[in-house]
């Protein structure tokens, strides 16, 4: 399956296909830069696949919409670089307030994956306290909490941004370009 044709099946099971087109972007872009570092490293090679449809890779179905196709098409061939390779960009649907993990024995704030595996990945403040879920929760985290916010990229584009400072504010010394 041709990339963008995956992304289609994608970006609307990792992000509600209703929230803000800046915010559905910044995902595509994550979600490309994903696929994009797992073609080169399968991830399930021993399945012959690049990726799985579950949430260890990234969720996929052949269900499609109008809005993260549009999100799609207007990022076509997109993704984070962090110098001379692609950033596997991370991302979880809500950090909680802060991206990173706590870690018990010293009580700071550190990268889930510390560098030189993902320097991009930061640990940084997040809105997405400020949005509440499904659910009608506002602080727990969801996922892994490490690299792009989905609730928070949805606060940000609420708030005005689009999508390249949503994603450089998640991911530090990034650059959006095309893949090839």
């Amino acid at each position: 399956m041709e990339l963008e044709e995956y992304l289609r099946g994608v970006v609307p099971r990792e992000m509600p296909a209703l929230w803000s087109l800046e915010a559905l972007k910044a995902q595509a872009i994550c979600a490309r830069s994903f696929a994009a570092v797992a073609m080169g490293r399968p991830r399930h090679a021993g399945d012959g696949a690049d990726l799985c449809s579950d949430p260890c890779c990234q969720v996929w179905t052949p269900a499609t919409h109008p809005r993260t196709d549009e999100a799609i098409r207007e990022t076509a061939g997109l993704v984070l670089w962090h110098g001379n390779r692609v950033a596997q960009a991370f991302y979880s649907a809500r950090c909680g307030g802060l991206t990173g993990a706590l870690d018990e024995e010293t009580g700071v704030w550190e990268p889930v994956w510390n560098p030189p595996a993902a320097p991009w990945c930061i640990v940084t403040w997040c809105p997405c306290t400020r949005i509440a879920d499904r659910d009608g929760n506002r602080t727990k985290r969801r996922g892994h909490g490490y690299g792009m916010c989905q609730v928070g990229a949805e606060a940000f584009a609420r708030q005005g941004w689009v999508c390249q400072q949503i994603l450089e504010w998640y991911y530090t010394k990034v650059r959006i370009a095309p893949l090839g």
